[in-house]
C-alpha cells in the first residue's frame, strides 16, 4: 500500500464509500487495520493487527480503543481523529497494548464522514519489525492538536500529613525558581502530579509542559525524540524538533530518568550545562531556556550507587530534591483519600456509595500499600464496580487480588489481637490457619462452625482470625453455613 496520502485515499475511495467488500480485502493486507464507531468502540480488527499486538481479535472487538491500548500519557490517535474529523497521515510512534507490549509503528487514521458528521474511523498500522536507527523518527503528538487535559495544580493534592505537606511546601518554593528539580518517590505516589503542579505554579504556566517516560522508549529512539533530527542524518530522517525544543520557555518532565542509558546521559548532561541543543545530524545549536523536572522511583544516591544514574548528571538535575512519602507513611490521610476517590467514582460510575465499613477500614489501615495512591484509587474503583446499589463497601466487594494479598496481613493482625485468648498461634482445631493444606483448613472451618452453631463471629474467634477472613474462606470453599445451624 502506498505511503502517499492522496494515492492511499484514491485507492480506498470505492471501499470507504461502500462499493466493495472491505473486510475481505483488509483480512489479507500485510499491515494492521482496525475500525471503530463514533464512540471509539472497535468494530473491525484484522488478522495482521492481531499478530502485531499479540492479542486475540475476540479481546479487541467490542472494546473501547483506550481499553485495548495504553495507558499512555498522550491522547489516543483514534480518539483525536474522531474528535477533530481530520485524517492523521504517517504518524510514527511507540504504542503500548493493554498487556504491556510495545510496538514501534507508523499510523494512517481516516474518519468516516456521513452527512458531515464523524461516524467512525479506519486506522492502518505499519509495524517496524526491528527498532533500528533507520526507522522514521517519532512524530510529535502536539502536531495533532491533541485533546487538552485539565491542568493539575497543588490544590488537587489530597492529604494533610505533615511529611506530604512538607513536600508540597518545597515544591511550591521550587516552582518560583528556574533551577532543576528532582522528585523521588515510590511508584504510584504522584510524582507526575507534583511535576505538573510545579509547572502550573511557575511563571512558565502559559508555556508548554512536555512529559516523557524515559523507561518506556527504546534508547535508539529516545535520543531523536529528545534532541530532534535533521533530514539526511540517517535513512528516513526528517527535520523535526526534539522534545527539549518543544519545551523551550516551558517545562520538560524526564520521568524515570535513571532508566536512561549511560551512553545517553552524558549527552543530556552537555545540553543542561551549555543550555543548547543540537539535533542529530545538524551542525547548528539552538538556545534553550527550559525548566527541567526529573523523577526516580528510588533514592537518587542509591541510583548513583547502583550505577543507573551518573553522579555528574545527578548533581545537575538534583539542585532541588523533593521526597514524596509512600502511603504507608501517611496512613493518617486514608479517610480523606477514600472520600475523595469515592466521590470521584460515584460520579463516573453512577454509584451512591457513602463509606467503607469499619472492619474494612481497619484492614486498609493495616495494609502496607505497595502500589501507593495508584493502588488505592484502583481499589476504590474496583470496589464500587462490585458494590451494585449498596451504599457501604464490605469485605466481599474488595477485588479478589487485594483480598488474596491481604490474607497474611490479616492472619498476623488476628494473632496479635488474640494473644490474650491463646498462648500459641495454633487454633483449637489443630492447625495454623492459612498455612496448612486446603482439606485441613476446610475441616477446621467446619469444626468451628459446628461448635458455634453456624455463627460466623464466634467461629472466627475460635479459629483466631478476623470475621472478614472467615467469610471470605467460607465463600471461597463454598461452605453452606445453614448446614451447621441444624445443631441448634
Amino acid at each position: 500500500m502506498s505511503g502517499d496520502p492522496d494515492q492511499l485515499l484514491t485507492t480506498l475511495g470505492p471501499i470507504l464509500s461502500g462499493r466493495g467488500d472491505f473486510r475481505d480485502i483488509f483480512n489479507h493486507l500485510p499491515m494492521g487495520v482496525l475500525a471503530t464507531d463514533a464512540d471509539g468502540i472497535i468494530t473491525y480488527y484484522n488478522p495482521y493487527q492481531s499478530k502485531i499486538d499479540s492479542l486475540d481479535a475476540s479481546f479487541a472487538l467490542g472494546r473501547h480503543v483506550t481499553k485495548v491500548y495504553g495507558p499512555d500519557p498522550g491522547p489516543s490517535l483514534v480518539m483525536t481523529c474522531l474528535e477533530s474529523g481530520q485524517p492523521i497521515i504517517g504518524f510514527v510512534c511507540v504504542y503500548r497494548t493493554a498487556y504491556g507490549k510495545l510496538i514501534n509503528s507508523s499510523h494512517y487514521v481516516y474518519p468516516f464522514l456521513e452527512q458531515g458528521r464523524v461516524s467512525g474511523c479506519l486506522c492502518f498500522i505499519q509495524s517496524f519489525s526491528t527498532l533500528e536507527v533507520n526507522s522514521p523518527s517519532v512524530s510529535n503528538i502536539s502536531d495533532l492538536a491533541p485533546l487538552k487535559k485539565k491542568p493539575v495544580s497543588f490544590e488537587r493534592i489530597v492529604g494533610r500529613n505533615l511529611e506530604l505537606q512538607k513536600a508540597v511546601a518545597n515544591a511550591v518554593k521550587a516552582s518560583k525558581s528556574p533551577s532543576p528539580v528532582l522528585i523521588y518517590g515510590e511508584t504510584g505516589t504522584g510524582k507526575e502530579m507534583f511535576a505538573s503542579s510545579i509547572h502550573q505554579a511557575s511563571s512558565r504556566c502559559e508555556r508548554a509542559f512536555v512529559a516523557i517516560n524515559c523507561a518506556a522508549i527504546p534508547d535508539n529512539l529516545l535520543e531523536g525524540i529528545l534532541f530532534g533530527t535533521t533530514r539526511g542524518a540517517f535513512t528516513g530522517a526528517v527535520d523535526k524538533k526534539g522534545l527539549l525544543e518543544e519545551a523551550n520557555d516551558g517545562t520538560i518532565l524526564l520521568d524515570e530518568v535513571d532508566s536512561m542509558s549511560l551512553s545517553l546521559q552524558p549527552k543530556l548532561l552537555r545540553v543542561l550545562q551549555e543550555k543548547k541543543v543540537r539535533r542529530i545530524g545538524s551542525a547548528t545549536e539552538t538556545e534553550l531556556d527550559v525548566k527541567i523536572i526529573s523523577t526516580t522511583s528510588v533514592f537518587p544516591l542509591l541510583a548513583v550507587e547502583r550505577g543507573t544514574l551518573r553522579s555528574d548528571l545527578f548533581y545537575r538535575l538534583g539542585v532541588v530534591l523533593i521526597s514524596i512519602p509512600p502511603l504507608r507513611r501517611r496512613i493518617d490521610d486514608l479517610d480523606e483519600l477514600l472520600t475523595f476517590f469515592i466521590l470521584k467514582y460515584n460520579t463516573i460510575l453512577g454509584k451512591k456509595v457513602v463509606r467503607f465499613n469499619r472492619d474494612v477500614i481497619k484492614l486498609l489501615r493495616a495494609y502496607d500499600w505497595p502500589g501507593n495512591i495508584r493502588e488505592m484509587e484502583h481499589l476504590v474503583e474496583g470496589s464500587l464496580n462490585l458494590a451494585g446499589n449498596d451504599t457501604e463497601i464490605d469485605f466481599e466487594f474488595l477485588p479478589d487480588h487485594f483480598r488474596e494479598r491481604c490474607e497474611r496481613s490479616q492472619i498476623i493482625l488476628a494473632k496479635n489481637e488474640c494473644q490474650h485468648v491463646r498462648s500459641s498461634s495454633h487454633d483449637k482445631f489443630g492447625g495454623q490457619f492459612g498455612i496448612s493444606d486446603e482439606d485441613d483448613e476446610i475441616a477446621r472451618i467446619a469444626g468451628a462452625l459446628k461448635t458455634s452453631f453456624g455463627n460466623t463471629t464466634l467461629a472466627a474467634k475460635l479459629l483466631g482470625i478476623s470475621r472478614q477472613l472467615l467469610s471470605y474462606r467460607i465463600k471461597k470453599y463454598n461452605i453452606n453455613k445453614k448446614n451447621y445451624q441444624l445443631y441448634l
